[in-house]
């Protein structure tokens, strides 16, 4: 694999004869809270995440408002922003890289995802927001079989990829702009 490659280049770089290790991506906590309570109409509240989302990073894919759902996706040459999938050390060195920075200049590494958005009116004046996301990363190197990690906001996936057992998980940066944007709607925006 070329990530095995370029881990052997780092070693050589570094002048040390050692294997790299692995450190695992920080555990970020849980998206406490998914459900919001907005004392607004669900007209009101619709229309202002209608209008916020397109603003930020994500695509409407689907929206039935009749159901009060919204399908969004996002996705990113920057995954690193959204995914953290670890780093890799070469001992006896301070060469450190993220491992989505060292697979993104031996192959391609692809982000999808997906946030749900279920609205729901509890009476006249009060809407509660249920928010779920999901992540599929995708590295593919050359002619290898493409890796693929699968998992949710509040989960994370491991492969092996090499010698290494290499985990991803959330950052929470999109979940934390659609929070940003319920509370901006909250407000009164």
């Amino acid at each position: 694999m070329k990530i095995v490659a370029l881990l052997s280049l780092l070693i050589l770089a570094g002048c040390a004869v050692v294997n790299p290790k692995y450190t695992v991506p920080r555990d970020r906590g849980y998206l406490s809270n998914n459900i919001f309570e907005i004392n607004k109409s669900f007209d009101e509240v619709w229309t202002s995440l209608v209008e916020y989302v397109p603003r930020k990073f994500f695509s409407i894919n689907d929206s039935d408002k009749n159901a009060g759902v919204l399908t969004l996706s996002f996705g990113s040459s920057r995954p690193e922003k959204y995914v953290d999938c670890g780093e890799i050390i070469i001992e006896g060195t301070k060469n450190k890289k993220s491992f989505l920075e060292v697979s993104k200049t031996t192959g391609t590494v692809k982000l999808l995802g997906t946030v749900n958005l279920q609205l729901k009116q509890i009476d006249d004046g009060k809407t509660s927001v249920t928010v779920s996301t999901g992540y599929i990363l995708t590295i593919k190197e050359g002619s290898s079989s493409a890796q693929r990690w699968e998992f949710n906001a509040n989960g994370k996936q491991s492969r092996k990829v090499g010698e290494l057992k290499i985990t991803c998980r959330p950052t929470f940066y999109a979940e934390n702009d659609i929070i940003a944007g319920i509370n901006f709607i909250t407000r009164g925006h």
